[in-house]
């Protein structure tokens, strides 16, 4: 996950560092199959066909925990926290 861009208003660089706070608390909660899934592709940025192979599993089934996982990321955070910067904490 990457930091705030240098010179954001203080209140949106705030805003980023609670939403990155919840969002790491509730990949902490996720099941350990899914969060190691979602790790390795969110942090260290590997395809789903590099997970499988690290983890002895089919590609269909990375597929389904990162799915699962977002899901469950959604229904944890979604309530607290506007849309982008949940979605700036992964994508960005």
């Amino acid at each position: 996950m990457q930091e705030p861009v240098t010179g954001a208003e203080p209140e949106t660089q705030l805003q980023f560092q609670e939403a990155r706070a919840r969002l790491e608390m509730a990949v902490q909660q996720l099941p350990p199959k899914q969060k190691e899934v979602f790790t390795l592709s969110r942090d260290k940025g590997l395809k789903h066909e590099e997970i499988a192979r690290a983890l002895n599993i089919s590609p269909a089934t990375v597929n389904n925990h990162l799915v699962e996982a977002l899901r469950q990321l959604r229904k944890k955070v979604g309530p607290y926290l506007n849309i982008t910067y949940f979605l700036c904490c992964f994508f960005f």
